[in-house]
């Protein structure tokens, strides 16, 4: 097996994630965007967003998604 490198970690609440698998989705579904941030010395750079939503039955609408936090800066526990 090749060696891997961990590139990202986000982490999500477990309680939010729990609220979102309560809306009984068949699956879910994190998706990937890149952002503007501004950072602590007021440059513009690129971020990573990842938000984490249900997938349902055809024509069934729901609003609920949570955001998973970049580590750093996101401390896991």
């Amino acid at each position: 097996m090749a060696e891997s490198v961990q590139a990202f970690q986000f982490i999500f609440e477990a309680k939010r994630m729990q609220e979102l698998l309560d809306t009984n989705p068949g699956k879910v579904v994190c998706t990937v965007s890149i952002v503007e941030e501004t950072t602590k010395d007021d440059r513009k750079v690129g971020a990573l967003k990842i938000i984490a939503s249900g997938s349902y039955a055809e024509g069934e609408v729901a609003n609920f998604t949570i955001d998973g936090c970049p580590r750093p800066p996101c401390i896991p526990w």
